[in-house]
C-alpha cells in the first residue's frame, strides 16, 4: 500500500485551507479623512426570483432594487487607525461571509471577539427587483427600496 508523502499531505491541507475561507470577502484598503477605509465589492451572478439572507451583528443596512441580473454587496469597515497595520488588525476581526446557493445569496457580517467602538460599518446591497430579501441587524437601521418580492427585515 502507497503511502502520500510529505509533498501531497502539504498540498492536500493548503487546498483545504483555501477551499475553507473561500467564502470570506476582503477588500482593498485605503487611508480616508485620518482613517481607513476597507470596500468590499462583489457582484454574485443571480436571475431574479431569489433570496438575499443578510445577517450583520452590527452597522447600518440599505437594500434597493435595480433592473439588474445579479446581486451586488458593498461592505465599507471605517477606523480610526494611525497605520494601515492597526486598521488591519480591526478589520480582520469583522468578517464578510458571502455565499451562493443558485439564485440565492447569503452574506453573514460579524465582529470575532471583543467589538471596538472605532469599526463603523455600512452595508449596501442592490438585487434585481424581483428578489425575496431577509435581513437582520444588530445595530443600525434597516432601509429597503421598492421592490417585488417578500420582505422580512
Amino acid at each position: 500500500m502507497k503511502h502520500p508523502g510529505v509533498f501531497q499531505v502539504t498540498a492536500m491541507l493548503l487546498i483545504g485551507t483555501v477551499m475553507a475561507s473561500a467564502d470570506e470577502a476582503r477588500g482593498s484598503i485605503q487611508e480616508k479623512r485620518g482613517g481607513w477605509v476597507e470596500r468590499i465589492d462583489e457582484v454574485i451572478d443571480v436571475k431574479p426570483g431569489g433570496t438575499l439572507s443578510l445577517d450583520s451583528d452590527r452597522g447600518g443596512i440599505t437594500v434597493d432594487a435595480e433592473k439588474r441580473k445579479g446581486v451586488r454587496i458593498i461592505v465599507e469597515k471605517t477606523v480610526d487607525a494611525y497605520t494601515e497595520e492597526e486598521a488591519r488588525l480591526v478589520f480582520d476581526r469583522y468578517s464578510v461571509d458571502i455565499a451562493r446557493d443558485g439564485n440565492d445569496v447569503e452574506v453573514i457580517t460579524e465582529s470575532e471577539g471583543r467589538r471596538t467602538r472605532s469599526l463603523q460599518t455600512s452595508i449596501r446591497v442592490v438585487v434585481p427587483h424581483n428578489y425575496n430579501v431577509d435581513v437582520e441587524t444588530g445595530g443600525g437601521g434597516i432601509d429597503i427600496g421598492d421592490l417585488v418580492g417578500d420582505v422580512m427585515a
